[in-house]
C-alpha cells in the first residue's frame, strides 16, 4: 500500500539488484560510491520519460514517514553543451510541466567551448543564446557559463555545491524530455522517503541494463511491480536527485581519491568494471 510510507521500500529489499540503468563510463566513480546506498526509482518507459501509470508511483499524501528536516525549496539543474535542439525540447517540457504553484528554481549550466572541438563552436554558441532567452515562470532562473570547458564529469560535480542541505534538486542532461507530471512524483517521493536511512538518491529512470556479468543475456531487464517505487543499489542518472547529505559525503570522498593514481573504481562482477578496464 502506498499509504504506508516506507512499506514499499521495506518490501523492495528482496528485489533483484543485478540490473541498472545507463550510467556513462565517465561517471564510474559515482557508480561505485553511491551503490553503497540505495535509490528509489519509479516505473517508467524509455528515454522519453512518459508513463500512463505515473500516478501509481506517486507516494500517498498520508505517508507516516515525515521529514525531520523540512524541505526549503526545489531546484532544477540542466547540464548542456552543444545540442541546441534537444535543449529546446527539454526547456519546453520543463516550462510546461505541472508544478501546482510550488516555486521551483531553474539553473542552466552551459559548458565552456572546447579547444579540441572547435568545429562544434557554432552549436555551443547557439546553446548559450537559447539558455539566455528563457523566460522561466516558476521561480528564479540563472544561466551559468563554464570557462574553460569542464567536461561532463566537471558539470555534474560542480553544479550544486552552493545549495543547502534542505533544498531538493534534480539534474537533467539536455537530451531528456520529462513527463508533464514529473515534479508531482518527485515532490511526493521526497516528502515520503527522505528519512529512509539508506536513501542515496531518487531517480526518474527505469533500469534497463543487466549490470551483473553472471546474468548478461538474461531477458529479465526490468522490475515489474505494477509501477510502484522500489529500492535499487545502482544509480540511474536520468532525472537524478541525490540525498544532499550523501552527495556531500561523496564529493568529499571523491576530492580525496581524485589524484590517487593507484585507486581504480572496480566492482567485481559488474559489467561497468569491464567497460572501465
Amino acid at each position: 500500500s502506498n499509504a504506508e510510507g516506507g512499506y514499499l521500500l521495506e518490501t523492495a529489499r528482496d528485489a533483484p539488484t543485478i540490473l541498472m540503468g545507463k550510467l556513462c563510463v565517465t561517471r564510474k566513480v559515482l557508480l561505485l560510491a553511491l551503490s553503497l546506498h540505495a535509490l528509489v526509482l519509479p516505473g517508467s518507459h524509455g528515454r522519453k520519460m512518459y508513463s500512463e501509470d505515473m500516478d501509481k508511483a506517486v507516494c500517498d499524501e498520508s505517508s507516516s514517514r515525515k521529514s525531520s528536516r523540512s524541505i526549503s525549496g526545489y531546484s532544477i539543474q540542466v547540464l548542456t553543451y552543444d545540442r541546441p535542439s534537444p535543449l529546446l525540447r527539454l526547456l519546453k517540457a520543463l516550462q510546461e510541466a505541472e508544478y501546482d504553484n510550488t516555486t521551483v528554481d531553474l539553473r542552466v549550466w552551459v559548458d565552456g567551448a572546447s579547444t579540441w572541438r572547435s568545429s562544434q563552436k557554432s552549436s555551443r554558441d547557439e546553446v548559450e543564446v537559447i539558455a539566455r532567452q528563457v523566460q522561466w515562470r516558476h521561480g528564479d532562473y540563472q544561466v551559468v557559463v563554464r570557462r574553460p570547458n569542464k567536461g561532463l564529469l566537471g558539470q555534474w560535480f560542480g553544479c550544486c555545491g552552493d545549495l543547502d542541505l534542505t533544498t531538493r534538486w534534480v539534474v537533467f542532461e539536455d537530451d531528456l524530455e520529462p513527463s508533464p507530471q514529473w515534479f508531482r512524483w518527485f515532490k511526493k517521493a521526497w516528502e515520503s522517503y527522505q528519512d529512509y536511512p539508506h536513501l542515496a538518491a531518487i531517480s526518474m529512470q527505469r533500469q534497463h541494463l543487466v549490470a551483473c556479468c553472471e546474468y548478461i543475456g538474461s531477458e529479465s531487464l526490468e522490475v515489474n511491480n505494477g509501477n510502484e517505487p522500489y529500492l535499487y543499489k545502482l544509480p540511474g542518472s536520468w532525472g537524478f536527485s541525490p540525498n544532499p547529505l550523501v552527495w556531500k559525503e561523496f564529493i568529499e570522498w571523491y576530492s580525496m581519491i581524485e589524484r590517487n593514481t593507484t585507486f581504480h573504481p572496480r566492482t567485481p562482477g559488474l559489467v561497468t568494471t569491464i567497460w572501465y578496464e
